[in-house]
C-alpha cells in the first residue's frame, strides 16, 4: 500500500505540474467560454450581483465556481508574498522535473520500512517547503495575472479528481486503482480544463466526492450522516453546473435499486440535504426565468427549425476522423466531433491553435484520435464486464446509472436545442464521467492482461498513447 500512495501522489502531482505549466501558457481565457465566464465573475465583482443576459451568454450559469474565483482573487490581493518563481537562473523544465524528483524522494523516504526516524522527518519538512513554495507562487500569479485564481481552482480540482478516482476504483480493484488515476490523469480533457477558466473541473471534482460519499453510506449499512454527505455534495454540484440534476437522479436511483426500503431514509435525508443547498439557487432561476435550470443554448441565429438530419446521429466519418480530427471538420456530426474534441482538442484550448496549425499538431491530432479508439472500445468493453459481473456493487450500478442518464440528457439536449454548428457537442459537458470511464477502461484492460496476447497489444497500446500524449503536452503548452 505505501507504494501504491507514492505512485498515487505523483501522479496527481504531475497532473498539477502539466496544469501550472499550461496555465501560465495559454492564460485564463483559452478555451471555448472560458473568456464568458471571466465577464460573469468580472461583473459580480464590480457589482455584487450576477450578471443579466445582456452582459454575457453565460448569465444562466450557476455561480460558484465564478464567485469562488473572485474572492480568492481578492484574498491573492490582500495577502503579501514575495513575487518571482523559486530558482529563476534553472530552466523551468528542469525546476519541474526538480520538483517531482523531492517529492518522489519524500514519498518513499515517508514509505520506506526502513527509513529513519530523521529520514522520515527530512522527508516531511521537504514535502511542508515544497506545498509552501506551491503556495506562495499560487498566489503570488494570483496577484499578478488577472483571473488566473480560477485557473488554480481548476487545478486543485484535477488532482481532486485524480485521488477521489483512485479512492473509488479501490474498492474495485484493490490493487490496480493507481491504474485509473492514471487514465483520468491521461485523459487529454481533463489537462484542457485544468489549465483554463472553466466550472467543469470543480463539477466534476464534487460529483466525484459525491460518489465516494455515497459508497461509504451504504457500506456503513445506509447512515443518514453519509446521507448528508451526499446531498450537500450534490447540492454544491448543483450551485456549479446544471447537469447537477442526472446526478441527483442517477444516484437516488442507485440507492433504492441497491438497497430497496433499506435505502429509502437514505435518500429522503439526502434530498433534504440537496434542497438546503440547491433550493435557493433552482428558486431563484425559477422565478427568475421560469425554469430552475436555465441554459443558454436556445441563441436566435443558431437554431434549426427543423431540427437535426438523421446524418447528426449516425455519421462515423472514419476516414476524416483518422486525418483531419479537428476544427471545420465533421461540425455537426455528434459522434465524431465529440471523440476528436475528447481526444485530439476538436476546438482547440488556444484560440488560434487550429487556424495555422503544424504538421506536429496534424499528425499529433491524428495520432491521438486513432489511439483514442482503442480508448473508447476499453471503456465499452469495460461497462459491459463489470455489469455482467458485479452490477450489485452499488459503486458499479452507480457509475453506470449515471453514464447511462447523462448521455440520456446530454442527446436529449442536443434534440431539443439543435444549433446548426454543433456548438453544444463538448466532451467537457460531460467530464465527470471520467471517474466512470477510467475505472470501466481498467475493468477491461485487467482482463486483458491476463491473455498473453492481449497483454501485448494493451502494452503497445499504452507505450503508444504514452508517447502520443507527451507529444501534445510538449508541443501545445
Amino acid at each position: 500500500m505505501p507504494g501504491h500512495v507514492v505512485a498515487l501522489g505523483l501522479v496527481a502531482a504531475a497532473v498539477a505540474t502539466v496544469a501550472w505549466w499550461g496555465g501560465i501558457a495559454v492564460g485564463p481565457a483559452a478555451g471555448p467560454d472560458a473568456a464568458e465566464h471571466i465577464r460573469y465573475a468580472a461583473y459580480f465583482d464590480r457589482t455584487g450581483r450576477l450578471p443579466p443576459k445582456r452582459v454575457n451568454y453565460e448569465y444562466s450559469s450557476p455561480p460558484a465556481y465564478a464567485v469562488s474565483a473572485v474572492y480568492l482573487q481578492r484574498l491573492a490581493k490582500d495577502v503579501h508574498v514575495p513575487d518571482g518563481a523559486p530558482l529563476p537562473v534553472l530552466p523551468a523544465w528542469l525546476r519541474r522535473l526538480g520538483w517531482l524528483a523531492l517529492l518522489a524522494a519524500a514519498g518513499v523516504a515517508l514509505t520506506s520500512r526502513r527509513a529513519t526516524p530523521r529520514q522520515r522527518a527530512l522527508a516531511v519538512s521537504a514535502v511542508v517547503v515544497l506545498l509552501l513554495g506551491a503556495l506562495i507562487a499560487a498566489l503570488a500569479r494570483a496577484r499578478a495575472v488577472p483571473w488566473s485564481s480560477g485557473q488554480l481552482i481548476s487545478l486543485v480540482s484535477a488532482c481532486m479528481l485524480v485521488v477521489v478516482t483512485a479512492a473509488l476504483a479501490r474498492r474495485v480493484f484493490p490493487s490496480r486503482f493507481v491504474a485509473a488515476a492514471v487514465a483520468v490523469a491521461a485523459l487529454p480533457v481533463v489537462v484542457r480544463e485544468a489549465v483554463v477558466f472553466h466550472p467543469e473541473l470543480p463539477f466534476a471534482a464534487v460529483v466525484a466526492l459525491a460518489l465516494l460519499a455515497f459508497v461509504r453510506g451504504v457500506e456503513a449499512q445506509w447512515s443518514p450522516r453519509w446521507a448528508v454527505a451526499v446531498g450537500a455534495l450534490v447540492g454544491v454540484s448543483a450551485v456549479t453546473r446544471q447537469t447537477a440534476v442526472a446526478v441527483a437522479v442517477a444516484l437516488g436511483a442507485a440507492a433504492l435499486l441497491a438497497g430497496r426500503r433499506d435505502a429509502v431514509r437514505f435518500v429522503a435525508v439526502a434530498a433534504v440535504a440537496l434542497a438546503v443547498i440547491a433550493g435557493p439557487w433552482w428558486g431563484y432561476q425559477a422565478s427568475r426565468y421560469g425554469n430552475p435550470i436555465q441554459s443558454n443554448l436556445d441563441r436566435p441565429g443558431y437554431m434549426l427549425p427543423h431540427g437535426q438530419p438523421r446524418a447528426f446521429y449516425v455519421s462515423f466519418p472514419a476516414r476524416d476522423l483518422a486525418l483531419h480530427p479537428y476544427r471545420n471538420a465533421f461540425t455537426n456530426e455528434l459522434l465524431p466531433k465529440f471523440h476528436a474534441d475528447l481526444w485530439s482538442d476538436w476546438f482547440g484550448v488556444d484560440r488560434s491553435y487550429w487556424e495555422k496549425p503544424s504538421v506536429a499538431d496534424r499528425v499529433l491530432a491524428s495520432t491521438q484520435s486513432l489511439l483514442g479508439l482503442g480508448g473508447d472500445a476499453l471503456v465499452i468493453a469495460g461497462v459491459v464486464l463489470l455489469w455482467l459481473r458485479r452490477r450489485r456493487d452499488p459503486l458499479v450500478l452507480s457509475l453506470t446509472l449515471l453514464s447511462v442518464l447523462a448521455w440520456l440528457a446530454f442527446v436529449v439536449t442536443l434534440i431539443r436545442y439543435p444549433q446548426a454548428s454543433g456548438d453544444p457537442i463538448k466532451s467537457s459537458y460531460l467530464l465527470f464521467l471520467a471517474p466512470a470511464a477510467a475505472i470501466f477502461g481498467v475493468a477491461a484492460g485487467e482482463r486483458l492482461w491476463h491473455d498473453r496476447r492481449g497483454r501485448v497489444v494493451l502494452a503497445a497500446w499504452s507505450l503508444l498513447y504514452a508517447v502520443s500524449f507527451a507529444g501534445v503536452l510538449v508541443t501545445t503548452y
